[in-house]
């Protein structure tokens, strides 16, 4: 990153030190030099938009693919167990192939971003020297100047084009930062030391979930329970069964607040945990968790 922020800084300068030189030399040249900038500037402009989109999508495929093989190989005794080695390797294949895709459109995005601004610089330059000539023909300017003006404006438009592919740093610098800041920036809806909320004189035990809907923060559009209900009498053993992600782990989440519901309560001897003093909620409740082998 820090590299090419160098290098644009570089170019960028270059650019600026010869357009001044430019108009010192020929001002009408260096004028016509700048009329062309703006498609220069537009093509390079598209161009990291373009590969800002691509590297997001493609940055979002390649965290689904870690995920799917954290899984795998953390639960790989379970993998093992139910044969399902294929489909694991399956579901990773799948996920790698749509970022090796999303990677093929970038290297193809940046080539013609690329491509196209210089395509556009020289066509540019082709004006600017032939304007060059009608300038010395008529007797507006000599050929000193015109040619100092010309190679200053040329240095400086390349040094332009040049510059805008590093700003595909700035770009993948933004997404990795945004992300960064996002968690940086949170405030805990749930605070773990406050002495807010009401201890009970007594507790039974009994546990019920009304009627709740949930979605992880990190992954709001994911319901993982939607109008979930279910009650746990006190003193009596419970078994929450069910596949990989189907929001067991949740249960327990909910129950130790950890997170809140989205909607709906959970109830602890029909108090809802949300009014409840949190250190002394979790001081009634023991847990161990399941960690693998």
């Amino acid at each position: 990153m820090s590299t090419q922020v160098g290098n644009f800084i570089h170019y960028l300068a270059t650019f600026l030190a010869g357009l001044v030189v430019g108009f010192v030399s020929a001002w009408r040249l260096a004028l016509l030099s700048i009329a062309v900038i703006p498609g220069i500037a537009f093509a390079g402009g598209l161009y990291a938009y373009t590969l800002t989109g691509l590297t997001s999508k493609s940055r979002d495929s390649y965290a689904n693919a870690g995920i799917i093989a954290e899984q795998a190989i953390a639960q790989v005794r379970t993998v093992y167990s139910y044969v399902g080695e294929s489909k694991a390797l399956n579901s990773y294949s799948e996920a790698i192939q749509s970022t090796l895709k999303l990677g093929y459109k970038a290297g193809m995005a940046k080539g013609l971003g690329i491509g196209c601004t210089y395509g556009i610089a020289c066509m540019s330059w082709a004006l600017v020297f032939w304007y060059a000539g009608v300038f010395i023909r008529s007797g507006q300017t000599d050929g000193g100047k015109a040619f100092t003006a010309i190679f200053s404006a040329i240095v400086g438009g390349l040094s332009l084009g040049q510059s805008f592919s590093n700003l595909g740093a700035f770009s993948k610098g933004k997404i990795a930062g945004y992300k960064l800041l996002e968690v940086i920036r949170q405030r805990p809806t749930i605070v773990q030391d406050s002495t807010d909320g009401r201890c009970l004189d007594e507790v039974h035990g009994n546990i019920e979930f009304k009627e709740v809907s949930f979605s992880y923060p990190s992954r709001p559009d994911v319901m993982v329970f939607r109008d979930f209900s279910l009650f746990f009498p006190a003193g009596k053993t419970a078994a929450v069964v069910g596949g990989s992600g189907s929001g067991k782990s949740t249960v327990v989440s909910l129950i130790e607040r950890f997170y809140d519901p989205n909607q709906g309560q959970v109830l602890l001897d029909n108090a809802d945990i949300k009014s409840l003093q949190l250190k002394w909620l979790r001081d009634q409740i023991g847990l161990v968790n399941q960690e693998p082998a």
